[in-house]
């Protein structure tokens, strides 16, 4: 008399998912074709549903953020995150500059994209730094090399540009472009 545990087994229930995760999932063969391209109007629409504009802002996190049109006939634009002087008021130090290109495989995203906007929102707060986050052109409307002309032009813009922060974001002087 062989005891059989099949009757004592409980079937197994996956775990149920957040009812986000559930309408992005159910959303991604909207969103990629087939054959794996991307249709961007819908990763623009999801821009649009995260309420996420392009007008820069300032946060409970002491960041400001600020848009600065490098070249206007290219739609080449940066957005600049930096510390509130208030934040940065017991340093006497120039803050570091770094330059951020966002990822999407010079396909996808912006400066102004949710996930984008919040990572230099956080870098920038938790490491006391000015970002500057970088609006390239995307392909395959615009060929290879054009992100990368668009990443130089950015770069050469922050090198022979004095740094244009309003003065209640950051004080000039401040500022260190040069290293």
């Amino acid at each position: 008399m062989g005891c059989s545990t099949s009757r004592y087994r409980t079937p197994r229930r996956t775990p149920s998912l957040p009812w986000k995760v559930r309408v992005m999932l159910a959303a991604l063969p909207v969103a990629y074709c087939l054959h794996g391209c991307i249709r961007r109007p819908v990763e623009f629409f999801h821009d649009l549903l995260m309420k996420t504009g392009a007008t820069p802002s300032s946060d409970a996190s002491e960041v400001r953020s600020a848009d600065i049109t490098v070249d206007a006939s290219r739609g080449l634009w940066i957005r600049m995150f930096s510390p509130s002087a208030a934040a940065i008021a017991d340093d006497d130090a120039p803050l570091p500059v770094f330059v951020y290109f966002h990822g999407g495989g010079f396909v996808l995203g912006s400066p102004s994209s949710r996930p984008y906007d919040a990572f230099c929102r956080r870098l920038c707060h938790e490491i006391r730094a000015v970002i500057v986050s970088v609006n390239y052109r995307h392909a395959p409307q615009h060929r290879f090399p054009t992100a990368y002309d668009d990443g130089v032009a950015a770069l050469r813009y922050l090198d022979e540009t004095p740094l244009p922060l309003p003065t209640d974001l950051v004080p000039v002087p401040a500022v260190d472009v040069s290293s």
